[in-house]
């Protein structure tokens, strides 16, 4: 979306003669010819990155460490990058909400001994599902009493697809939900015992944070900004590869998992260093 808005907003800042600000998400670059697009569209959505970043902006906050670096590659001068983490709801996402975890697990049908570790999101080209739905036979040859919740979006329409036919063509054992409204979806990840993000690539990271901050243990993969932003009990494993996939399940499932100190990302702190930035411009 940043992309979308980033030309109209550089023509109405030059003919306005006011400062600019681009919010940078994650760049990609060579990546784009990684994650399965056809090579006419991984050329032309590169071309349109490529567009977009070539124009100068006044100040560029970074969503992570990892997206900073990614433009400072692309020659943005350091004095205009900013790192700025996104916030998460606490309130929401709070570690404390267990009580409809008996609930939500009998009417998933999933038993008290039954290991659940879980999905949410959209099936987008870079979050990597495929490889997790690819991973059950494994994991379940290793922990037989496990089961996958997957909380699936259905757009893009393609990729929601491709994953449910493999799911039907190799009889999987997955528990597929439909998306849930954003109150109910800290509730499943108090049902599950393990949060898996697949991903390719990451900006930020919401979904790997917000189970951080519920205290549930991660399987993500070594990619973006997840290194950078996971906390308190997780394992970290290479993308695009089902067996480490499944063997960073059963390592949680062993409790043979890293553990660090839990990182908050604060809307507040967000916030306040939005308006640094934002005086900064003004006052020069």
């Amino acid at each position: 979306m940043t992309y979308n808005g980033a030309l109209p907003a550089w023509l109405a800042s030059k003919i306005n003669r006011k400062p600019i600000v681009m919010m940078a998400h994650e760049v990609l670059g060579k990546k784009w010819y990684e994650f399965g697009f056809n090579p006419f569209a991984a050329i032309l959505y590169r071309f349109f990155e490529w567009s977009v970043l070539s124009l100068k902006y006044d100040a560029y906050p970074c969503n992570s460490k990892n997206t900073m670096k990614s433009l400072k590659e692309w020659g943005i001068p350091v004095e205009k990058l900013h790192l700025i983490y996104p916030g998460i709801d606490y309130k929401l996402f709070d570690y404390r909400k267990e009580e409809k975890r008996q609930k939500i697990r009998e009417r998933l049908g999933v038993k008290d001994n039954t290991f659940l570790y879980m999905y949410h999101g959209r099936p987008g080209m870079i979050k990597g599902i495929e490889y997790l739905v690819r991973s059950v036979p494994e994991i379940k040859k290793r922990i037989p009493k496990s089961r996958l919740l997957l909380i699936l979006a259905k757009k893009p329409a393609g990729k929601y697809r491709e994953i449910t036919e493999i799911i039907q063509k190799e009889d999987l054992d997955v528990i597929l939900v439909d998306p849930l409204p954003q109150e109910e979806l800290p509730y499943y990840i108090a049902a599950s015992d393990c949060v898996v993000v697949p991903s390719l690539n990451e900006g930020f990271g919401f979904t790997c944070v917000e189970a951080c901050a519920m205290r549930k243990p991660v399987v993500a993969t070594n990619v973006g900004s997840l290194p950078e932003v996971i906390s308190g009990k997780y394992v970290i494993v290479e993308p695009k590869n089902p067996e480490e996939l499944a063997t960073g399940v059963e390592r949680i499932f062993k409790g043979e998992c890293n553990k660090n100190d839990e990182k908050r990302y604060e809307w507040e702190d967000t916030i306040k260093k939005h308006i640094v930035v934002y005086t900064k411009l003004l006052e020069n």
